[in-house]
């Protein structure tokens, strides 16, 4: 679907602007942050539902986290871990190599919407996040291709299911 098609009303909060992307998603929502720990919010009860519903929806989605580590994930958002349970063939988690370095965290949605924000103290606070289509945006194109360079560099290492023990 084109990000045109999308028809995403931007609500005031970059969190609201992100799950509105989901809820439209077809293919494939990316998270590629470097300690998710930083995100809690990201594991919200309302982004959860919303990811479920997507993946309820479309069997051929995909949820990729690439993170730290899986107990990060598990930890900070234990409702990822709970959908996991429900669609751990969809749900899918890459430890990834300290050494792919990326200036950017990022939740990319099906490749035209990314929520990102600067890798630095600073990108902790809510308030510096952004959330939009990443047509007309350099920044954005830039924050999501380079996370998905981390993803293209990082398939060289098993995915395992979110819900593993």
């Amino acid at each position: 679907m084109a990000h045109s098609e999308m028809n995403i009303t931007p609500p005031s909060d970059w969190i609201e602007q992100l799950q509105a992307a989901i809820a439209q998603a077809r293919n494939e929502v990316l998270f590629a942050l470097t300690e998710p720990s930083a995100f809690p919010s990201l594991g919200c009860l309302a982004v959860v539902q919303t990811v479920r519903a997507m993946l309820h929806e479309h069997s051929h989605a995909k949820i990729l986290f690439l993170a730290d580590s899986v107990n990060s994930i598990r930890q900070v958002w234990p409702r990822f871990t709970q959908a996991a349970q429900w669609y751990s063939h969809q749900m899918q988690i890459q430890i990834v190599d300290a050494s792919l370095e990326r200036q950017y965290d990022v939740c990319a949605v099906d490749r035209s919407w990314v929520a990102y924000a600067p890798l630095r103290d600073t990108a902790r606070n809510s308030e510096v996040w952004r959330c939009s289509p990443i047509a007309g945006n350099p920044v954005a194109t830039y924050a999501m291709e380079e996370a998905l360079e981390a993803l293209k560099r990082s398939q060289l290492s098993t995915w395992s299911p979110v819900g593993l023990p």
